[in-house]
Parts: C-alpha cells; structure tokens; sequence
C-alpha cells in the first residue's frame, strides 16, 4: 500500500511521461475557447449587419413613401395658386368667382387625394375652401399667425407641419402665394395633407417616428409617443413650441435621454435598439427607426453553444 508521498511522485511522473498529450489537450482547450469566443462575437457581428440592413432598407422604403407623398402636395399648390379662377375670386366681391374657386379647390382635393384645399386673401383670412360645407370648415377662419401664411404672403413657399387649429388633426401644410397679373401678391393658396394615415406606415417592429428638426415625435407608429421627444429640449426650445402651440400642448418628456443617429445604440426596457435615421427634406424632418438587436445576441449564444458543444 502507498503512502501519501509515493502517490504524489507517481502523479508527477505520470504527468511528465504524459505531458505532450496534456499540454496539447491544454493549447486545444485555449485554441478552441479562443475561437469560439472570436467567432461568437463574428457571428454576433452578422446578426447584428443583417438587422441594419434590413432596417436600413425599410427605412428607405418609408423616407420615401412619405417624402414623395408632400413632394406631390408641394407640386399641386404651386400649380392651383397660378389659377385664374383663384385670383378672381382674390380680386373681384362676386359670389360667382367664390363658386368658381370653390370648384377649383374641390378638383385639387379629389385629384391628389388631400385633405383640404383653401383659399385665403391678404389679411390671412379664407375665403373659399374644399371643406366649406363641413362642421370644420376652414372658410371665416383667420390663419394670419401661422407660419405657411406669413411667409407666402411675402412671396415665399412654406412647408409647415402642425396641429390643425380647427381640426385639432395634425397634418402636413404646403402653401404658395397667389400673383394679381401684375405680380403683387394678393393671397396664399394652402393644401393641407392629413398625416394620421401614416401612423399604420410606421407600425413596424420596434419604433418608428417622423421627427422634427427639434427632435419632437410628431408622428408615431407605437401609441403614447406623440409630442415626446428623442433627447431633451432646452428651456428656450420648449417655450417656443408651447407658445406656438404647432405641436399642441406637448407633453414633449423625452423619449431618450439623448439625441440620436445613424448606428446609435439605445436601451429601452431592458432591450437594446439599433437607430437608423434619414431625412425627408431640407427643413430637417427626419424618420427615425428603433430596431431590436435581440437577433444578434440569438447568434452570439449560438457561437457560445457551439463552442461548449465542440
């Protein structure tokens, strides 16, 4: 029987007379645990490009659905303000040159499919309207202090994006001045898009936003996110936009605590999100997508079993 110490001399010459098959189980075991971590966090890597590809790709397909939709109500006001029947109805207190407008106004609407079209003199006040036989027809209604009127009046396109006053719809204001035949500017012609329809455009997976340039949510695909906003605003920021009241009455509580772009990396919930951003036009309204990187980390455990298996 052997004692303690000739048990121990035993092992150690087991060892060495067996040591290149252990130091190489050794360096295997590294080797191996080396490049299934390596190829863990390649795999990772992959999952993690093929969601900002797809995200990418969808995020285009939405940038340009809408973009092209406001491009279309940009090209449409331009071309009804240039209407005669809308500069006598500017120019002239018969009721018959109002009808004459109301008819223009009523093709516009139906033929790009728009909200509202609408007709205001150079006080800012509407005269004739595609929704004057509604409860909320815009016609009596003075928009003087919206910002679509104030800059076209001066001869300059605007593109405005607020809660109606009326409607209490938010929406999507294109406007364009209307020219006397000697070029003075006696009113502004106005289509307003409606923008809930593309609340069911950005029900996506994760989140999904039309942003404006003060990184307000002016638009959401998941409900309760309206009028926060992706970062937070500074206290000058803040009281425009209470005073202007474009947004309503906020509650503009951010969103993420800081700003966000392209290949950011948010936390939301305990889930980590991948954002990806474009702009839609060059006042600085962006989209804005939120998309769960949960698959990558699928395809890191999956390296990680790979490895505990090999």
């Amino acid at each position: 029987m052997m004692g303690k110490g000739q048990e121990k001399w035993i092992g150690i010459a087991w060892i060495m007379k067996n040591r290149y098959p252990v130091v190489l189980t050794i360096l295997m075991l590294i080797l191996t645990s080396f490049i299934g971590y390596t190829g863990s966090r390649v795999m990772e890597d992959f999952g993690r490009n093929d969601i900002e590809t797809e995200s990418r790709s969808q995020l285009d397909t939405t940038a340009s659905h809408v973009g092209d939709n406001l491009i279309q109500v940009d090209n449409a006001v331009e071309v009804m303000a240039k209407s005669t029947d809308l500069r006598s109805a500017l120019t002239s207190d018969n009721e018959t040159f109002i009808d004459q407008a109301n008819v223009i106004l009523d093709t516009y609407r139906y033929t790009f499919e728009v909200s509202v079209c609408y007709l205001m003199n150079g006080t800012g006040i509407t005269i004739a309207s595609s929704n004057r036989n509604d409860p909320s027809s815009f016609v009596g209604k003075d928009y003087s202090f919206r910002p679509y009127f104030t800059e076209a009046i001066r001869g300059i396109r605007e593109r405005y994006y607020a809660l109606g006053v009326t409607s209490g719809v938010r929406g999507y204001y294109s406007s364009y001045p209307v020219r006397a035949e000697n070029g003075t500017i006696i009113g502004v012609a106005v289509i307003k898009q409606e923008l809930d329809f593309l609340e069911q455009d950005l029900r996506q997976e994760g989140y999904t936003f039309l942003v404006s340039p003060d990184e307000v949510i002016f638009i959401s695909g998941t409900d309760g996110l309206i009028n926060h906003t992706l970062g937070r605003l500074n206290a000058e920021t803040r009281l425009e936009l209470e005073t202007s009241r474009q947004f309503g009455e906020g509650p503009f509580e951010p969103f993420t605590h800081e700003p966000v772009e392209t290949g950011d990396e948010v936390e939301i919930d305990g889930t980590t999100y991948l954002v990806s951003r474009k702009t839609i036009n060059d006042d600085g309204w962006s989209v804005v997508t939120f998309r769960s990187l949960r698959g990558s980390e699928y395809f890191l455990w999956l390296g990680y079993l790979i490895t505990l298996l090999v």
